[in-house]
């Protein structure tokens, strides 16, 4: 459970109404400024900063204590008030009368440390205390969580000595007055701190803002032309319909392309070995006469004859005139769900109008299966008591930070009659992921 301090919780709530409150304020104070409203709002904002500092300061000193942390309660308890110490800055943050950019770094750091405090949460405490690495990757944050609470607490006593002054949205928008045309605002404060803060580490761990190497496995590079057959190919047409819109390099090779497709125009891209990647036709699609179950069985027909077999749908619905599919390649009779492929046919005639194969090329590969699975009845135990749970087999799953987690499905209904699957880590025999119908 993440752990905020009650002070700082009314704090927040505090400074958000404050900054409500200046709002209402200022239009009223284009006709009436007697300086009531900025003043309330100068105060909220000057105590919303010094909360963060106070936030910041807390997470160094957590931080530092993890060095000496052992056992599963001692780390879960410290890791809480990590996330929990994030959280706070973030929200009083958000009060600050700037925008993000004057806390870009700032922001960033906070939302990496709290996001690996979170995922340690849920691994120290089953491998007993901290693993060696992860004592050196606290430690690393803590080191820059010190060169951060430093900076804001030096900040903190220039605003209290008068040397920087409370940014002032009144002023900016309005005649300047004389202190703030000549007294160094925290926004710009801020923007100095942030350029020479510490270069921040890179961080290699199961979750949101994991370390992930630039993709160099493309295969062969093709050129634009090859790109363009591939794609006339892929949609039956002939390649003069198809036109380069641009090359995108900032990651991995991508060519984007147009298409004249009838009635409309279609958007292609195509990856650096011209594989077609998506697709999405502009046509508004009508109504048709083909059922749901005629799209499914003309979206698999498609896939097929595009290379792409072995597919089970795992879910088809109307939306609109078309028929929405999603599939994953079945292996050894486990369903791969992150190596899905998006299809929507059109009910009126059949025809493609968009195809995202995406996520299919980028985790798509053979999987290992993993040592020690559990049977069936060894994932069962962890579904709560009383509930009609029918089992899907196995399924692999992605982690957070883009890892496998293989797990058994389970088509489950309470006694309200309301239905969920509930995923069953078939390694660790604990629950993965829970979603709702």
């Amino acid at each position: 459970m993440l752990k905020i301090k009650k002070r700082t919780f009314v704090l927040i709530v505090s400074y958000l109404g404050a900054v409500v409150l200046y709002l209402s304020g200022w239009t009223v104070g284009t006709y009436a400024t007697d300086g009531n409203y900025a003043n309330t709002a100068k105060y909220g904002y000057s105590h919303a900063f010094a909360e963060v500092v106070t936030a910041v300061d807390d997470l160094d000193d957590t931080l530092r204590r993890c060095a000496f942390a052992a056992g599963d309660d001692m780390t879960e308890t410290l890791c809480a008030r990590i996330c929990g110490d994030c959280l706070g800055a973030q929200m009083t943050m958000a009060a600050l009368p700037f925008s993000t950019a004057e806390m870009e770094q700032t922001a960033g750091f906070l939302g990496r440390a709290g996001d690996y405090a979170a995922s340690l949460c849920r691994t120290a405490p089953e491998n007993g205390g901290f693993s060696e690495k992860e004592r050196q990757t606290l430690s690393k944050l803590s080191d820059t969580a010190s060169v951060m609470a430093e900076k804001l607490t030096a900040l903190r006593g220039d605003i209290d000595s008068g040397k920087v002054i409370m940014d002032d949205p009144e002023n900016a928008v309005r005649t300047r007055t004389a202190e703030y045309k000549t007294s160094d605002t925290l926004s710009a404060a801020m923007l100095s701190m942030e350029n020479a803060f510490p270069e921040q580490q890179e961080l290699r761990y199961d979750g949101r803002y994991t370390y992930k190497t630039a993709d160099t496995a493309q295969g062969e590079i093709v050129s634009v032309e090859q790109a363009k057959r591939n794609a006339a190919e892929f949609l039956g047409i002939s390649e003069e319909r198809i036109k380069l819109r641009y090359i995108s390099q900032s990651g991995p090779l991508r060519y984007y392309l147009s298409a004249g497709v009838p009635d409309g125009e279609g958007n292609v891209v195509a990856a650096g070995d011209g594989k077609i990647r998506s697709f999405i036709y502009s046509r508004a699609v009508p109504a048709g006469n083909m059922s749901l179950a005629d799209g499914e069985k003309t979206a698999q027909a498609f896939l097929a004859s595009r290379g792409y077999v072995g597919l089970t749908l795992v879910s088809g619905e109307k939306s609109g005139g078309a028929a929405v599919c999603r599939f994953v390649p079945v292996q050894g009779g486990v369903r791969c769900l992150p190596d899905v492929i998006k299809i929507s046919i059109a009910l009126d005639n059949g025809g493609v109008c968009a195809f995202d194969a995406s996520e299919y090329q980028d985790n798509h590969r053979t999987k290992a299966v993993p040592a020690g699975l559990l049977p069936e009845s060894g994932t069962r135990v962890a579904l709560v008591p009383g509930l009609t749970a029918a089992s899907r087999g196995l399924c692999v799953l992605q982690t957070a930070g883009g890892g496998e987690a293989w797990c058994r499905e389970y088509a489950c209904t309470d006694k309200n009659g309301t239905e969920c699957a509930v995923y069953v880590n078939a390694v660790t025999g604990k629950q993965q992921k829970i979603k709702l119908s």
